[in-house]
């Protein structure tokens, strides 16, 4: 009989286990020695804060990354197909969600392997759901272009998407955060609305939304090297 993939999502900085995870996590994270991870150390704190008595030295870790191909999974596979349950862990949130964990869902389906989601928070779904913008109908970008003129095309791209009530959600590296707000305030229009989403779980989490005309206005959080989502809609 085949094992199971549970994937097993992690903290977004806060330490708390208890705050964010059912204890349903703990019980099924105790039982695994076999994991497919996107970072090994990450990976390693993550499971500590999830299972305290963990033995770390009993673990068998395998990274998934952006680089990773399909044949470097088959040792998961061959783990799996052997009986053995196997965990799958991010470097935050939950797995296969803007993250490359999605590669060994893919493959265990191919197998016809059970696949098992465990609940934890997730940040571009915890934005959307505090944002007031659509639920019904969005889109998640990831990272949008760098370049000035590429990311201006893009950004009026995506707010005449909002025109038809589709939220647009997307996100930039946390040094480029302030930069990015000012291209938003520069760019759309003064009655698009604009959540920012920050250290969601964290004491010093900050969610907001508002017009581009009133941002404009307001004396705007600092958030710079802050992980943030960003979602325009109307």
């Amino acid at each position: 009989m085949f094992g199971k993939l549970y994937l097993i999502p992690v903290d977004l900085g806060h330490p708390s286990f208890e705050a964010l995870f059912p204890t349903l996590n703990r019980e099924i994270t105790s039982t695994l020695t076999h994991f497919v991870v996107e970072n090994q150390k990450s990976a390693r704190r993550s499971l500590k804060l999830i299972f305290p008595e963990i033995k770390q030295g009993e673990l068998s870790l395998l990274t998934l990354d952006k680089n990773t191909s399909e044949l470097d999974l088959n040792p998961a596979l061959d783990w799996l197909k052997s009986g053995k349950n196997v965990g799958v862990v991010s470097e935050a949130g939950v797995p296969s969600i803007a993250d490359p964990g999605s590669l060994m869902v893919k493959l265990a389906h191919a197998q016809n392997i059970e696949v098992i989601p465990l609940i934890g928070p997730c940040s571009i779904f915890l934005a959307l759901s505090a944002s007031g913008l659509s639920g019904q109908s969005f889109v998640f970008h990831g990272y949008i272009p760098i370049d000035k003129a590429e990311k201006t095309r893009f950004i009026k791209e995506m707010e005449k998407a909002t025109g038809r009530n589709q939220a647009q959600i997307f996100m930039e590296t946390p040094y480029r955060n302030n930069q990015m707000l000012e291209d938003l305030l520069s760019v759309c229009k003064e009655d698009t609305l604009l959540c920012i989403a920050c250290d969601l779980t964290l004491p010093n989490q900050y969610i907001k939304t508002q017009t581009i005309g009133k941002w404009k206005k307001l004396k705007t959080e600092d958030l710079h090297k802050r992980p943030c989502i960003f979602i325009l809609g109307n």
